[in-house]
């Protein structure tokens, strides 16, 4: 989501507030980049079912129109687990308005 209606909290998370947003959307990673994440730890323990980019129908709408709705990503050392860095180009319509009816934020246990 873009929009202006926002807070920092205390622990750094973000804090978005009911109202008004331009942009609503989700980036991609190319599946090749999803398979080096998901072999290395914490996510080798994660039981929850993995949709896969090809089965997304999300991605057919981000991806339309000439958009690329996938992030360009570089390894910061020799394999993913020395992390990555990725790039991303995004222009927002800024006559567009979106409408968000509640407040979100991640509290400390990462939950919502």
């Amino acid at each position: 989501m873009v929009h202006l209606n926002w807070e920092k909290s205390e622990n750094g998370t973000l804090i978005s507030h009911a109202g008004s947003l331009l942009h609503i959307g989700q980036f991609f990673f190319d599946e090749s980049w999803n398979d080096q994440v998901y072999s290395v730890f914490p996510y080798t323990t994660d039981t929850n079912n993995r949709t896969l980019n090809v089965d997304d129908s999300i991605l057919a709408e981000e991806n339309a129109d000439g958009n690329n709705a996938f992030i360009e990503l570089e390894l910061l050392g020799d394999d993913v687990s020395d992390g990555l860095l990725g790039f991303v180009t995004m222009g927002v319509n800024s006559s567009v308005a979106y409408s968000i009816m509640n407040t979100n934020y991640l509290n400390s246990t990462g939950s919502a």
